[in-house]
């Protein structure tokens, strides 16, 4: 019975630790049809981007009117943040409407830490990622709200010209204002799927005193939304290629960027986890600070277990990112070839098609001629 009682607790810790570490993506949706997630497109935003995550939640967010679906998104944010079967390393996100709610979850969340309350997850176990978050001049008074200063990694993506995350900041600039009613229409709902860690965008990265950084990620685009239905229309592509670099200096002066680089960030790390190399730090240099007497009779064996100890949650932290970029790379491998494997077989079908088209055209006057030949035969009898 004691050795029954042994393996039942062992097992109790053993998926108590597996849930505690199992990592968690709490996403809310955005205005309309698309407050509700499904599965599919939290698992394929961002190419795939929650794909490697142990579960992908969807946070109900009512996503009819701005103010009160943003209080109720935050309300539920908030709640599943604390909520224990989310325990472990999370990411909180939101689409277009949902990004004000999560931003307002933040707030919480250092009123929380300010006033002392226990339970707030730490930054090793909580990061933020938005989608098309709407400009200032659509949310209101929800715009003159203090942006929070948090510990947490955040980052926000948005496409370039997208008229609800990427409105033009000279308004007077009618082409550029134009251009961005458009690309909301073309660019708002499409390119959350871009794959932001497999393809190059624009994006800066910016470090707070609280020690959090903030990578905002601008979507390249590579026709202006106001050339698109020269594109749909089968224009000379030279001739958009021309209207494009003619016209896309005079949008981008209504745009007050500033500097970017070009590439792949190197903060897009998925799930949250331990800053290893500030920790060791922070708890050697407090081993180091320790008074020397203190320091002499603390067994030897305890200072080096503890050096041992951190080395390894370093090394697993590091282990545990690697293999989530691992996954992902092949993941968006394994896609790639399923698309090309597609594109060959439609290939395929459109050449046997057209074979057969040629085949059926070939053979339908050699048939009508038959019959007239066997009238002109029996004419002339």
């Amino acid at each position: 019975m004691y050795r029954l009682a042994i393996l039942l607790g062992a097992l109790v810790i053993a998926l108590s630790s597996g849930v505690a570490n199992a990592s968690t993506a709490l996403l809310l949706g955005g205005q309309g049809k698309y407050a509700k997630l499904t599965e599919e497109q939290m698992a394929e935003a961002f190419g795939g981007y929650f794909a490697t995550y142990d579960r992908r939640v969807n946070v109900p967010f009512p996503g009819k009117e701005l103010y009160s679906s943003v209080k109720v998104g935050a309300d539920n944010l908030y709640a599943a943040v604390y909520d224990p079967q989310y325990a472990g390393p999370k990411t909180i996100g939101g689409v277009s409407e949902g990004a004000p709610a999560v931003v307002e979850v933040l707030r919480r969340l250092e009123a929380d830490r300010a006033s002392g309350k226990e339970n707030v997850p730490p930054p090793s176990e909580l990061n933020v990622t938005i989608y098309g978050a709407p400009d200032k001049r659509f949310i209101g008074k929800l715009a003159d709200l203090p942006t929070p200063v948090t510990p947490y990694d955040i980052i926000i993506v948005k496409a370039e010209y997208d008229g609800i995350a990427d409105f033009p900041d000279d308004t007077w600039n009618f082409l550029a204002v134009s251009n961005a009613i458009m690309g909301a229409v073309q660019l708002h709902v499409k390119q959350s799927n871009f794959d932001i860690r497999g393809q190059e965008t624009m994006y800066t990265i910016d470090y707070n005193d609280a020690g959090g950084s903030t990578t905002t990620i601008l979507i390249p685009t590579k026709v202006l939304p106001i050339l698109a239905p020269m594109v749909a229309f089968h224009f000379d592509p030279d001739f958009v290629a021309s209207m494009d670099k003619m016209l896309r200096p005079i949008i981008d002066s209504a745009y007050h960027r500033p500097a970017m680089q070009t590439g792949i960030p190197p903060t897009l790390t998925g799930p949250p986890a331990p800053k290893p190399t500030s920790l060791f730090a922070k708890r050697l240099a407090a081993q180091d600070a320790t008074p020397e007497a203190v320091t002499q009779d603390a067994p030897k064996t305890k200072r080096s277990s503890l050096r041992h100890e951190l080395k390894l949650k370093w090394k697993e932290a590091v282990a545990r990112r690697e293999e989530r970029l691992q996954d992902a790379k092949e993941a968006r491998e394994a896609k790639k070839a399923e698309k090309a494997e597609k594109a060959e077989k439609a290939e395929k079908t459109e050449k046997a098609e057209k074979r057969d088209d040629e085949h059926t055209e070939a053979k339908e006057p050699a048939e009508a001629k038959k019959p007239a030949m066997s009238h002109a035969g029996s004419d002339s009898e």
